[in-house]
């Protein structure tokens, strides 16, 4: 890869890392569903200049519900319970790991031993975010995010299964989702409290939505697609690493959260799960080439 295209590569994933923190202090301010939908509302419109993608309705419903509504909703309900920017940062990224069953059910993708061990070391991760005594009136908060990035592997199994460019399913799945978050919060929220919220919330706030939609969302979703189209996979995926970090070092800054030793071995745990089921495979059959070529 280029200078130009590392770059780009860490840039996004700095975004997506510190897009936990902003949305932890847009909740601050914002109901979760509300927050939600506020983060497909400003993307729909674009769907008046974009293409329907070239996939059944029902197939991108099944995106729009879990990627968008569920995985969306679930997150920002867990981070305004109490779940931390950090540990939350970490509890996502096993939606790869997720993504390995849902690819076995919708895509006929067998696992391998190592997705297997990968899907271990992940899960020994999350116990030990789970189990850390700083945290133990929070496990409902962490549920919703585990949760979510259940969702997310589901959803990112179905966009494999489209096989189409995920900007324009962004984008519609924003138009189809905006309309039932809005009633999902009206009906579920504080009413009075979202009319005085709406016309009240602070600068800040407003901010964080628009960086959770058009900066993390387009932003961030636009140069990964950008690299993936330009890139083999393999060199872009790894970088998906730096998210949690970029997630713990923004919420240390602006949140002031501290990262516990437990948590901290956690989320190395949930990495190393994968690292594992990601790239072990690629990674040794690329150093057996290597090694028949002497």
């Amino acid at each position: 890869m280029s200078f130009k295209k590392i770059f780009l590569a860490i840039l996004a994933m700095a975004i997506i890392g510190a897009n936990t923190t902003f949305s932890k202090i847009g909740l601050l301010e914002f109901p979760p569903l509300f927050f939600s939908f506020l983060r497909f509302f400003f993307i729909a419109p674009l769907a008046l200049f974009v293409p329907r993608p070239n996939i059944s309705i029902k197939l991108l419903a099944g995106i729009a519900c879990s990627l968008g509504c569920l995985h969306i909703a679930f997150v920002n309900i867990g981070l305004s319970l109490g779940a931390s920017a950090s540990s939350t940062s970490f509890i996502i990224q096993t939606g790869s790991l997720f993504a390995v069953f849902f690819a076995y059910l919708i895509l006929n993708s067998k696992p391998t031993l190592l997705d297997f061990l990968g899907i271990s070391l992940g899960f020994f991760g999350i116990i030990l975010i789970f189990s850390e005594r700083e945290l133990s009136g929070n496990i409902t908060s962490l549920s919703f995010c585990l949760v979510s990035a259940i969702m997310w592997g589901l959803g990112y199994t179905l966009i494999k299964k489209a096989n189409t460019n995920a900007l324009p399913i962004t984008i519609w799945m924003s138009l189809l989702i905006s309309p039932f978050l809005g009633l999902l919060s009206y009906h579920l929220e504080d009413k009075n409290k979202l009319i005085q919220i709406f016309f009240c919330a602070s600068k800040t706030a407003w901010v964080t939505a628009l960086f959770s939609s058009w900066i993390s969302m387009l932003g961030a979703g636009g140069i990964l697609m950008y690299l993936m189209r330009t890139e083999e996979i393999v060199k872009v995926a790894p970088f998906n690493m730096l998210i949690p970090v970029f997630g713990t070092l923004t919420a240390f800054l602006f949140l002031d959260e501290p990262l516990t030793l437990r948590a901290g071995i956690g989320g190395s745990w949930i990495l190393l799960g994968i690292l594992t089921s990601q790239y072990a495979k690629p990674l040794w059959k690329s150093l057996r080439n290597k090694a028949s070529l002497y």
